[in-house]
């Protein structure tokens, strides 16, 4: 059987599936180029964010460019200064930054004594690379009292450290905000010039700046807490703000 088609009847179809292929063709061209401009919008907020991070980091911290995989300590001062670690900036009590107990009800604070002028020293001290004021206290082990225990949320978290003199009639109090702590091995605390530590570990808290508190009846907090069962003279006290609020002069 022959069929005769004629050239009116197949043109047609032809050019018909020919619009739908260059149809699809548009289509994807289109869809290509919405996600390249989508691309360019992303890479170009990319960029802006990239120099804003730089920008404040510049604010904060010598930035210099280096080839991957160089050591940044090998750049030359002219790019990358020798930083000397901040020394403590001892400011009068009028001059100190007022925080409000009111604002921080639930947060930890720790009331903690220093052995005089030498361990003082140690604590505005900037040497072995310890680069902030600091003060320690003994982590948990056996036969290790007036220590404490590191995973403790009211040890570990505390915001805000008060030191006074145990030699002395308390007259000064040194307040300090933390930034962050660590765990500090006997070697590295020796390290650092603390004269004599006695036990193999200790848990320090690092300070950002001394701040102000208020005054505070620290000899009444010692003889409420050396009442507990468990306490030992001399041992860190820890308190939350509004607990501490009961004791402000």
């Amino acid at each position: 059987m022959v069929y005769a088609l004629c050239l009116e009847d197949i043109a047609p179809k032809r050019f018909s599936n020919l619009y739908v292929v260059l149809d699809r063709c548009r289509f994807f061209q289109l869809r290509l180029l919405r996600y390249s401009n989508q691309l360019l919008a992303i890479k170009s907020q990319l960029r802006e964010e990239k120099e804003q991070v730089l920008f404040e980091l510049q604010d904060a911290f010598y930035v210099s460019k280096y080839e991957l995989g160089q050591d940044p300590r090998a750049l030359s001062e002219e790019y990358m200064p020798i930083v000397e670690p901040r020394p403590h900036d001892d400011m009068l009590e009028d001059f100190l930054t007022m925080h409000y107990l009111e604002k921080y009800p639930n947060d930890s604070i720790l009331i903690g004594g220093y052995n005089g002028v030498q361990q003082l020293n140690w604590i505005f001290s900037r040497k072995g690379g310890k680069r902030d004021d600091a003060y320690n206290v003994r982590l948990d082990g056996k036969d290790v009292h007036g220590a404490v225990v590191k995973s403790r949320d009211y040890v570990k978290h505390a915001k805000f450290v008060i030191l006074y003199d145990f030699n002395k009639q308390i007259t000064r109090l040194h307040t300090f905000r933390v930034k962050n702590t660590g765990e500090m091995s006997k070697e590295k605390m020796l390290e650092t010039g603390y004269k004599n530590p006695r036990h193999e570990r200790y848990f320090c808290y690092f300070f950002d700046e001394e701040i102000t508190l208020g005054k505070f009846d620290i000899e009444s907090i010692i003889e409420t807490e050396s009442k507990k069962p468990g306490y030992v003279e001399g041992m860190p006290i820890y308190l939350t703000g509004k607990e501490l609020i009961k004791f402000r002069k």
